[in-house]
């Protein structure tokens, strides 16, 4: 990491998304000591905690950028647009494709869309699963594959061109024009699904249509 920190404009994005946090946490000394010797102050915080963001913002002034996470899941155009006069906000996946809605965030160039993007639409599962993988994190349960929360729409089994008929999906050409409407920011969901599938999201937004079979068949034969 030290030689990627010599290169001017690197920064990381650190995430800090347990939706369980609490005050006697934030003292946890192994994650204070992180903070204190190696985020540095190009860095951004991935955050959903106001608990946690309070205690950064008051013990390490050093971070400038914080980006609140899709586990927030906020939709209010107000609070987005303050937020992100200088700061950066996920965007709740199911405006994706709601030009309407986009249209009154005043800053696009602090906005994060989220690309392929595996829940249905407006999910009612959605708050439970973060719990479930926040109680895991924390290695609370005593066996915790068994408490991870499955997805009664089997969101980790799509493939990928099952997420891409969501209305939510955002393909390469929807990209290109929200690109041109001042959004800069695309994270790619489903880190969280079978790497076969994730592979497929990597080679549709990264790889050039030409070259997808070429990679693919280089891939496999390494």
């Amino acid at each position: 990491m030290t030689a990627y920190r010599e290169q001017p404009n690197f920064h990381l994005k650190h995430t800090c998304t347990n939706v369980l946090i609490t005050e006697e946490l934030l003292h946890d000394w192994l994650c204070n000591l992180f903070f204190k010797d190696y985020v540095q102050e190009q860095d951004s915080v991935i955050i959903n905690s106001p608990l946690l963001e309070q205690y950064l913002k008051k013990t390490y002034p050093k971070i400038k950028t914080y980006i609140y996470s899709a586990t927030l899941h906020l939709s209010d155009i107000k609070t987005i647009n303050e937020k992100t006069k200088d700061n950066i906000v996920v965007l709740n996946y199911n405006y994706n494709n709601n030009d309407k809605y986009l249209s009154q965030l005043i800053h696009p160039e602090n906005i994060e869309i989220l690309c392929a993007e595996p829940c249905e639409p407006n999910c009612p599962n959605r708050k439970q699963h973060y719990e479930s993988l926040s109680k895991t994190q924390l290695l609370l349960p005593t066996d915790p594959q068994k408490d991870i929360l499955k997805c009664p729409f089997n969101c980790e089994q799509k493939t990928f061109y099952e997420i891409q008929q969501s209305p939510c999906a955002i393909s390469n050409a929807r990209v290109e024009k929200l690109s041109q409407l001042g959004f800069q920011y695309f994270k790619l969901s489903g880190r969280n699904l079978p790497p076969p599938r994730w592979f497929e999201i990597i080679l549709y937004y990264l790889v050039k249509p030409e070259y997808i079979n070429y990679v693919r068949e280089d891939f496999r034969r390494s």
